[in-house]
């Protein structure tokens, strides 16, 4: 899995963030830092350890820790499960012998149309 600073999401705070290939939350304050000589590693932040304090890591714009080969220490984005729920809702127009059927999708939080059928249901799931 590579990892995408744009594609990171912000907290509370501000800052981006991100986990660390073995699972650990990564808050990342800086990314546009010149470490070293060549400044090969712009990513700064946080990574909340297991016993509850955070250390200081820096990492290479694709996220890696190292420039050698994959550690668990390299960033890996978060995916996020959505879902969101639709209905189906119908209407029957027409007149006596020409009955034709409307129909209108709605999100489960809208109010439904008046005088409308709830046809169907649908829970739709995605991941950003």
């Amino acid at each position: 899995m590579t990892f995408d600073l744009k594609k990171c999401h912000k907290n509370a705070d501000g800052h981006y963030v991100a986990r660390t290939r073995d699972g650990r939350d990564v808050r990342i304050l800086v990314w546009d830092a010149k470490v070293g000589t060549r400044g090969i590693c712009p990513l700064v932040g946080l990574v909340m350890q297991p016993e509850g304090f955070e250390d200081t890591c820096c990492w290479e714009e694709n996220g890696r820790a190292a420039r050698v080969g994959e550690r668990p220490d390299d960033l890996v984005n978060i995916i996020e499960k959505r879902h969101r729920s639709i209905v189906l809702y119908r209407l029957r127009t027409g007149e006596a012998g020409e009955v034709s059927w409307q129909y209108t999708v709605r999100m489960t939080n809208e109010p439904p149309p008046p005088c409308w059928e709830r046809v169907v249901t649908q829970r739709i799931e995605w991941e950003e």
